[in-house]
């Protein structure tokens, strides 16, 4: 029998994930748990959070290398030379590594021999297009890696969950990423009613047009904004918690900025998966929910279970597409949802703003509280991996 672990000193992580978000919220919720970090984010935002690259002192790796779409060859001798400068070290000092954005990042880490963390929040093949090969290389050895015991999956959300199961035919864990670093909670000043998030496609813009030409008409009392609108150059959390609400046009399936919405209790308006499938297929609003940012009929390669469930990767076929975003997690959250700009405007008159910002706070508290006893048993878990764990 393995002795419990001490919870208050729940081992060392080494992490140099691409994404500024998915690294805080990784780093604010383990160290509750006594994790502490060796942090060389890769992120290219970095100064968000760091008043220093947090990369500045890492070997071997780079923004640049570690960038490229996946390729065995190319990530395997990545690998080596991580394994020949840090190997070493990392079986005293790592007890395991962590990555969420790109998951090749197991590839460069799997030499050390230290367990691996894999929290995808994007879907498992990356934001960059691979080719077949490579991707089919990829899962066998995400695959391997986690038959023999060194790496962990997870899924940060249900889509990315659902879409590995897919393709892979195995099912893993959810554990959520809460953004549990910010402080700031719903205070609403401003009578503006945001549109978010501030970063929007071609698509995204045209579909805002759309909605502020609607209300200009039918309830012209009621100011929208995008938040680039309001705050070109920069915007704070608090200056986001002023507004009375948002209403979100997402241009994926999961991002930082919603979860960081959910965090500050700001009411959100969010377009039902009838809707949203529908403008997704008229317009391509979903840009990055794929790899691949132009629209596909199909996915590079054949999933698992693609007699069971249609193609994930189908921009065409509506009911393809509302099957999959349906799997969104927002859609499980206690947030206001629409079916048309008329419902909108209605609910927008007589939504009791207050009782919305006060279950989404009460909702995230409550999934806080149940990820940190999750990921108690997973650090037990790695703690009693074959491949050494926490040290003493």
């Amino acid at each position: 029998m393995s002795a419990k672990l001490d919870i208050y000193t729940m081992g060392r992580c080494w992490l140099s994930d691409h994404h500024v978000f998915t690294t805080q919220c990784f780093k604010h919720q383990l160290k509750n748990l006594g994790v502490t970090f060796y942090d060389y984010a890769l992120t290219g935002h970095w100064h968000f959070f760091y008043s220093q690259d947090p990369a500045r002192r890492l070997r071997v790796l780079d923004r640049k290398n570690t960038n490229v779409p996946y390729n065995y060859e190319h990530y395997d001798k990545l690998a080596s030379k991580f394994a020949d400068q840090y190997g070493k070290w990392s079986q005293k000092n790592v007890d395991f590594y962590w990555c969420s954005f790109k998951s090749y990042m197991t590839h460069v880490f799997s030499k050390c021999e230290r367990p691996i963390v894999l929290q995808l929040s994007f879907r498992f093949e990356g934001n960059q297009k691979s080719t077949p090969e490579h991707v089919k290389k990829l899962i066998e050895l995400l695959l391997e890696l986690r038959a023999k015991g060194q790496l962990l999956i997870l899924a940060s959300n249900r889509y990315d969950q659902m879409y590995f199961e897919y393709f892979t035919g195995v099912t893993i864990p959810k554990v959520p990423l809460c953004a549990c670093h910010i402080k700031e909670r719903y205070h609403p000043h401003r009578n503006e009613i945001l549109i978010g998030p501030a970063r929007h496609y071609p698509q995204g813009h045209h579909k805002i047009s759309q909605i502020k030409k609607f209300f200009a008409k039918s309830q012209p009392e009621i100011e929208l904004r995008t938040i680039r609108e309001l705050y070109p150059q920069h915007h704070e959390y608090r200056d986001l918690s002023r507004h009375r609400a948002i209403i979100v046009l997402p241009y994926t399936i999961y991002t930082g900025a919603i979860v960081e919405y959910l965090a500050m209790g700001i009411p959100m308006f969010m377009p039902t998966s009838d809707l949203l499938s529908q403008w997704h297929i008229d317009d391509y609003l979903l840009v990055e929910r794929k790899s691949d940012l132009s629209p596909t009929r199909c996915s590079m390669i054949t999933g698992e279970l693609h007699d069971l469930m249609p193609d994930p990767n189908n921009d065409y076929d509506l009911e393809a597409v509302n099957y999959w975003l349906k799997f969104c997690e927002w859609y499980d959250w206690p947030i206001e949802t629409f079916s048309s700009l008329e419902e909108l405007e209605q609910k927008l008159r007589v939504a009791d703003l207050e009782s919305i910002s006060k279950n989404m706070f009460n909702f995230e508290r409550q999934q806080y509280d149940d990820t940190l006893l999750k990921w108690q048993h997973i650090l037990q878990e790695i703690h009693d991996s074959p491949y050494g764990g926490i040290s003493s």
